[in-house]
This record gives C-alpha cells, sequence and structure tokens, in this order.
C-alpha cells in the first residue's frame, strides 16, 4: 500500500496487539509503557519546534496534550478537530499510558494499522466522514526499538497537521 510522510519504512510490531477497550475513553489496558520510555515520548514530542504542551480538551485527565502553538498561521484545519491539539499521550497512573492518538491520511492510518501499531479510533468515522483522514490510537512503546517506529508515526501526523507535507 502507498503511503506518505516516510511511513513506507515502518517496520512490523512484534507479538500480539494490546487489549484496548472499545468504548469512551478509548484506552490501551496492556503492555503500557515504562516511566523512563513514556518520559522519553514526551519529551521528544514537546521539543517539537511548533509545538507546545497543554492540558486536554478531549482526552482522559492528566493526558499530556501537543498542541499547535497559536502564532504558527499555517495550522491544518482540516484535520485538526479539536482547536490546535493534535495529540495527548495518555497518563502512566490509568490503563493506556504511553499510548496517543492522532490522525493521519487515511493511507497511512491503514499501514499503522497494517504494521500492527494502532487502531482506529471508536468516532474514527463520525470525526473524518468524508474518508480522507483518519484518527487512531497508536500503541504505547515497549521498548527503544518501539519508541522509534512511534516517532516517525507522530512525525507524520505533525507534518500534516501543521501542512509540511
Amino acid at each position: 500500500m502507498e503511503t506518505i510522510n516516510g511511513l513506507e519504512n515502518l517496520t512490523q510490531r512484534k507479538g500480539e496487539r494490546p487489549q484496548t477497550g472499545p468504548d469512551i475513553p478509548h484506552l490501551q489496558h496492556t503492555d503500557n509503557s515504562s516511566v523512563e520510555l513514556f518520559n522519553e515520548l514526551a519529551e521528544w514530542l514537546f521539543s517539537l519546534e511548533l509545538i507546545e504542551e497543554r492540558p486536554t480538551v478531549i482526552s482522559v485527565r492528566g493526558a499530556r496534550a501537543a498542541w499547535i502553538k497559536d502564532d504558527y498561521p499555517n495550522a491544518n484545519f482540516d484535520v485538526l478537530k479539536t482547536g490546535r491539539e493534535f495529540t495527548h499521550i495518555h497518563p502512566l497512573d490509568i490503563y493506556g499510558g504511553g499510548s496517543h492518538h492522532l490522525s493521519l491520511r487515511r493511507k497511512d492510518c491503514e499501514t499503522v494499522i497494517e504494521k500492527g501499531w494502532g487502531e482506529y479510533h471508536p468516532l474514527n468515522y463520525r470525526i473524518y466522514p468524508n474518508n480522507d483522514y483518519g484518527h487512531i490510537m497508536v500503541y504505547a512503546p515497549r521498548n527503544k526499538e518501539e519508541l522509534e517506529a512511534i516517532k516517525m508515526i507522530a512525525m507524520a501526523s505533525y507534518k500534516l497537521v501543521t501542512n509540511q507535507i
């Protein structure tokens, strides 16, 4: 399948998919991140040039949200559906620690899912009824190799929501 944003190099995730819930809040119940990996992911995400950390407006209490800075004039509001929040990392103290939701072009969503890195959000088709984009949960990293793959996925979303592609 043709992908965009370099996800054609995404490797296959090893092992079983984690258990997740079918309801809202959509969370990962098994195979969550360690504190170290969670912190590495957050540090990387919040160091991106056009991002600032703010409280989430759509996720569970304690989720760390990445927002496109207010002074950035080229945000992609066709993709962004809740202000400028483009992703949020679920906190470690509840199910889902280290997993996060983000949006991609539909072809990229399919690649991420086929390779075992995530799944569609239960409200995906309500959020994007036109099918151009998709909203997915990316599973929490379990090791450094997985962290690098997850950064690749998050970077594809970041480039999309900042119109850098």
